[in-house]
Parts: structure tokens; sequence; C-alpha cells
């Protein structure tokens, strides 16, 4: 009874209450215990295949692993549930993976298939089938199929449904007489479709706050932490096991660094940093873990290539700084203004950096091996002032930084969310460097923008529309180029009853698996179509004002860079070098001695307005962003210079 007990309601459990539910047992069966279960070849080839993934052979993910084994066997229904980077996906997989392999090797267990799908990625109509309203003809939805070739798998292997999305009341209650002693999915057709006992329903889902207790009721629980179940040792681990041998003999040095100040780091983020969209830990180690990594790209081994021996000797003075930029930036940038300097003081209390402004300032040269400002790094460009006022760009250091950090995790094929208030820049940063500072041999944008209205189906679609066939399946750009999809507005789809966005469900089971079903072929609605070569970069305010929360769930695949509002001297450089290139051109010399002025008067006015001219109800339209500033240089430009002549004219 005592091992029932447990076995049934442990799995459910947080970290912070095993202890009490601990105490609990221990006070009805004193003196009482259990001995461990051993099993044996399970648990030796689970901890081969763990080792096999990359991961590494946690004691909480392996018990989160034996127990969701104990749970397949004694239900049909059961959910992996838990806050974002948890392992929940990876947990599955492994088990799947064991028990195929001991089938293979010794004939034990059995072998695992998943199919698996979004159901918040489609409407119900795809989902469960529906009536077509002009023929009246039964077309099937995504799970029938599925489901289907599932009771009529004839090779006795289990096959595992998995739902990778959010459960809400929408659609989960027709699953009811599924997860039920019934197990029967009943069609609006008519049709009845029951499941054989080698068939279980598997839900991965982030939390159950909108789900039914009709539905909980009926499955069984295994709860995963991130802080538990992975730890940021074990993401390390994993990590420096993947080196590139011609840094492996630098491991030990990269393990102190991260001993030293990873934890402090993250644990100083949680305590005093702010960000514009909140980020979780686990994007966090992610996104230092990538910076990195795009140093390291020269050091790959290539076919009938070697690294210089020098470029490798250099390692050890460049380490150090690779790190500490990757910390700067994966951890402090998707922070705020504010937030930056208290982050720029911590590390720099931790290792000797320049002194001089803020870190984030400054971008670290591997070939010069020394700190040189963002501004250093590229070539001047003068401003033709013959261009429209729409089409002039003028270079800051931090437009430099954003550019740098988008193609340093792009070219790896990871992703970039550029986060900040309206008008500081995102979209025309990104569509500069795409259009201009990427290889078009190569990289290929595709410009996506959501609103309101944006459907799963429609970004489906206009996506396929670019894709080529690779081979049977396989989908992706024309051979030896890559698509770069630009999502502006990211957080604009509007949310269902239950909060699911299904734009960003279609983009997240790409993200997360790796393609989409072909909805309007009957004859591959069991096979997802696999699309490759793809990245993406997104673009999003903070949420409010018709700008929803966007599921962690599809934030963590992103690193995120912070755009905040722009300082005054950054306002200056810009509007000042405009203003300057337009006087040259059009204007006497005389009229010079003015930009200064002019443009410490319009910047003073702009942050009073932001000061004092707040938005009230009855004056909901007082909101100024940096717009606002451009449009007093556009007028001012416009001017005829035949007819101003003088300084007080212009002034005027």
């Amino acid at each position: 009874m005592l091992r029932a007990l447990k076995d049934s309601n442990l799995p459910k459990f947080l970290t912070d209450d095993i202890v009490l539910f601990s105490g609990i047992i221990s006070d009805l069966f004193p003196g009482v215990d259990l001995p461990e279960a051993n099993y044996g070849s399970l648990m030796e080839m689970m901890n081969k295949q763990t080792l096999a993934m990359g991961l590494q052979c946690v004691p909480t993910f392996m018990q989160k692993a034996i127990q969701l084994y104990d749970v397949t066997v004694l239900r049909h229904g059961l959910m992996t549930v838990g806050p974002t980077g948890g392992g929940k996906t990876c947990c599955k997989n492994m088990l799947a993976e064991t028990l195929t392999q001991l089938k293979k090797d010794n004939g034990e267990f059995y072998e695992v298939r998943q199919l698996i799908m979004n159901p918040k990625s489609i409407t119900m109509g795809q989902l469960y089938g529906s009536f077509d309203e002009a023929t009246h003809e039964w077309a099937d939805g995504i799970l029938c199929r599925l489901f289907r070739e599932a009771v009529y798998d004839n090779v006795e292997r289990q096959n595992w449904v998995v739902f990778d999305g959010p459960v809400d009341a929408l659609w989960i209650e027709s699953m009811n007489t599924v997860l039920d002693e019934n197990k029967k999915l009943c069609l609006v057709s008519g049709e009845i479709i029951t499941m054989t006992s080698w068939m279980r329903m598997i839900f991965e889902v982030e939390d159950l706050s909108v789900a039914s207790p009709a539905t909980v009721s009926r499955v069984g629980i295994i709860y995963l932490e991130p802080s538990t179940s992975v730890g940021t040792k074990a993401m390390v681990t994993s990590w420096l096991q993947t080196l590139p041998p011609d840094v492996e003999p630098y491991r030990d040095q990269l393990q102190k660094l991260f001993d030293d100040i990873f934890e402090d780091a993250l644990d100083f983020h949680r305590r005093n940093l702010k960000e514009y969209v909140k980020t979780v830990e686990p994007n966090l180690w992610k996104s230092v873990l990538n910076l990195f990594d795009g140093f390291l790209k020269e050091y790959i081994p290539r076919e009938g290539e070697t690294t210089e021996l020098a470029r490798v000797e250099v390692l050890n003075q460049t380490l150090e700084p690779i790190f500490m930029f990757s910390m700067l930036w994966g951890i402090g940038g998707a922070c705020d203004y504010p937030s930056k300097k208290k982050y720029d003081e911590f590390l720099k209390s931790k290792k000797s950096l320049p002194a001089k402004g803020l870190l984030f300032d400054y971008a670290y040269d591997t070939e010069a091996c020394k700190w040189r400002g963002w501004m250093e790094t590229i070539p001047a460009v003068a401003v033709d002032p013959k261009l429209s006022f729409s089409d002039l760009v003028v270079s800051t250091p931090d437009s430099v930084a954003y550019s740098f950090i988008i193609e340093h995790i792009g070219t790896q094929l990871k992703h970039v969310l550029c986060v900040g208030p309206t008008g500081t820049g995102k979209t025309l940063t990104v569509k500069q460097k795409l259009m201009k500072g990427m290889d078009p041999a190569i990289y290929t944008p595709i410009f996506l923008m959501f609103s309101a209205q944006t459907g799963a189906n429609q970004t489906q679609d206009i996506l396929d529309g670019k894709m080529d066939k690779r081979r049977k399946g396989v989908y992706g750009p024309p051979a030896g180029k890559r698509f770069v999809i630009f999502v502006d507005d990211l957080n604009m789809p509007k949310r269902e009853v239950y909060f699911a966005q299904p734009p960003i469900e279609i983009l997240r089971q790409w993200m997360d698996h790796g393609g989409w079903y072909d909805r309007k072929s009957a004859q591959s609605q069991t096979r997802m179509n696999q699309i490759v070569d793809v990245f993406f970069i997104g673009a999003m305010g903070p949420p409010g004002g018709g700008r929803q929360p966007v599921t962690n769930r599809f934030l963590r695949h992103f690193m995120h860079i912070a755009f905040p509002e722009m300082s005054d001297v950054s306002m200056k450089l810009i509007f000042g070098k405009i203003f300057t290139a337009h006087l040259d051109a059009y204007f006497p010399p005389t009229m010079k001695a003015l930009v200064d002025p002019i443009c410490d008067a319009s910047i003073t006015v702009y942050n009073k307005c932001l000061e004092e001219l707040l938005p009230t109800p009855a004056k909901s339209h007082y909101t100024f962003n940096l717009r606002d500033l451009a449009k007093i240089f556009q007028g001012v430009m416009m001017a005829d210079a035949k007819k101003i002549g003088e300084e007080p004219l212009i002034v005027m």
C-alpha cells in the first residue's frame, strides 16, 4: 500500500511539496522503509541513451523517466507538466529510445513509435474532422488519421499519440471518452474508433490552469522542473562535451570560468534585473552558450582544412574575454537600460574589464585580442542628403551591436528576438541587416507581419508558398541557400478564449519538431513535412496595448535582444548627422553652427513631453516616441533654402 501511495502521488508533486508529502507518509507508516525498486536493464539502457543524446544523468531527471515509464504501464492517458526547459520532451524521447533499443538488443519490453502534433496549430475541424459546407462530404482531421493509423498498426509496438500544445476546454473535452475506461474516440460523423492496448495518449503542457477537472482526473501526471530536472551544471557539462577538438584542451579553463561566475550572474539577474519580456532561466543558459559557439565556428573541423596553429594558440588569451562577452549579452542583453548599468557593474567587480563607459559599448576583437568600441568595427559612412528622410540610416554603437548579435546567432541557424518599446528601431535595424548586411548568395529574407487577425493556416500557407521541395517530405529554400524569416509584431495575434495563439503554436511546432502537417494533401496528413535551413528573427513590443503575452514554450527558442529607449547622446548623434549633411548640401556654411542648439532644444522638448504630458483616460493619445522627434527634423529639412538665408528665420 505504501508503494502504491508513493508511485501514484510523487510524480505530480513540486520539489517543495515532496518534503511535506514524505513527512505525512512517515507519520502514517512509522518505521516502514520501502526497498529500492530494481529496474535492472531498463535503468542501464536509460543511462546509455541519456549520454548518447548528449544529456547528463541528473538523478531527478532519471527518476522522472522511471515515473513516466510506470505511468505508461498503469494508464493509457498521461500528461508531462512543468515550466519550459524542464526536460519534458527529452525525458519522453529518451524513454522511447530506451524501450525501442531494449527490444532490438534483448527482446525485452517493446518498440515505441511517436505520432506528434500540436492541437492548437490547426482549427477544430482540421483536428477532429468536419463536414464540407458545400458538398457535405466528411473530411478526416489530423488526429483521426493519426489515431486510426495507431489502431490499425500491425506491428507489436506501442504507439504514443503525443499532443504537444496547450490543453484547454475547447478541444480536450472531446477526448474525455478516450481518456476514461471507454477508450473510444467519437467523431461528429458518427464513427467511433476504439483504442488498442498498445496505444498511449501523452500530453505535453506548461500548466493546467485552463484544463477542466474532468480531464485532469482521467490522466496520470508527471511534473518536471528546470532547476531540479536539468540545472545549470548539467547544461554546461553537456555543452563542454560538444567543444571542437582544437578547443578541447581548454575545457578545464572553461569549466572554471563557468563555476566562478555563471551561477552568481544568474542569481544577480533573478534578484536585481528587469526585462521587457520575462525570460526563463534555461533560455539564458542557452543564449550564453550560443554566443560562445559563434566565436568557436572557425575551430570546427571541415573536410580538407585545418585550423592555423596560431589561431589555436591565441585561444589562451581570448577565451576569458569571449566568455565575458557571451555572459554580458547572453544574460544582460534582454534587460532595460538601468538594469544593463547594474549588470555592467556586477561583471566589472568579477573580472578585469574596460572601465570607461559600459561594457555594452565594446566588442571583443578576436583577431587583435582587444576590446574595441562598436563604431571602430565598421567603416565610417557619410549621410546622403539626396535620399528621402525615411530612407536615411545612421549607425549608432547600439545599432552596430544589435546587428552583430543578429548575424552572430543567425549564422548558426539559431533564432533572435528583438524586444523593446515602439520607435526604438527594431524593424529598421533588422531590415537593414537582412537587406544589406548578410551575404545574398546564402541568405534570403522573408518578411512577415502579424496582426490581431493573423491565423495559423494563413501563416503556414505563406511560408509553404516560399519553400522548394528538396525530397519526399522535406522542404526548404533552394539548395545551398538559407531562409531568414523576419516576423514583425510577433505578439499581435489575438488570444483565444483560453489564451492560446495559433500562429505562435504553428511556429513553435516547427521549432520543437522540425515541421508541420500538409493540410491539403489527404495522403500525407499522417506524415509531418520537415522544413530545413530556416531561422527566425522576431520583433515585438512589451505586452500591453493590443500586444499579447506569448507562451514561454515559444520564447525560449530565441535569444532576446532588448532595444531600450535611445539615450540623449544617441539621439543627438543620429539627428545631428542627418541635419549636418542637409545643411552642408543646401544652406550657407554659417548655418552649420545651429546644428547643436537645434538638436539640444528638440531633445529637451521631447523629454519634457515624455515627463509631463502623460496619457490620461481623456487624453489617451498622449504617447510620444522617437518618431515624433524625427518629425521635427523632417519638418525643418523641408524648409526652402532660397527663402531662409539667415539664422533667425530657421529658428522661427
